[in-house]
């Protein structure tokens, strides 16, 4: 297995000796210092090769190289993006109403002995709430 030092030398230098790659960036949790490394963690690295247009993707990402000073294509440090923010009250009490309207749905299902739809209320409507 290489080391993390291998592998961003092996990023880099793919980038440098490849004419067709213009830029190159690391993404995901890697960028995240705050974040548990361990021999698991991808290296989520995005080529670019044909820049027509700005970019505007904003999530955060390490600018490792870019050959042309792409428009939009820098480092975006993490913040809080990948953290869970807390619900304001009145989204907190809309999720809530909202579960409560589709549990009756659900539990109607059940008394009807309807497991499909009771199922599919569940899993189409109230699963997303938690997430």
């Amino acid at each position: 297995m290489r080391s993390e030092q291998e592998m961003m030398d092996l990023i880099l230098s793919t980038a440098k000796e490849d004419d067709r790659i213009r830029a190159v960036y690391l993404s995901s949790s890697r960028v995240d210092q705050n974040a548990p490394q361990d021999k698991y963690s991808d290296f989520d690295s995005v080529y670019i090769v044909n820049v027509q247009c700005e970019i505007d993707h904003k999530e955060p990402r390490k600018l490792f190289l870019d050959k042309n000073g792409i428009n939009g294509l820098d480092t975006i440090e993490v913040g809080h993006h990948y953290y869970i923010q807390k619900p304001t009250a009145e989204e907190y009490r809309d999720c809530c109403n909202e579960f409560w309207l589709l549990s009756t749905y659900t539990a109607k299902g059940l008394c009807r002995e309807e497991l499909m739809y009771a199922k599919s209320f569940m899993e189409r409507y109230e699963m997303d709430m938690f997430f």
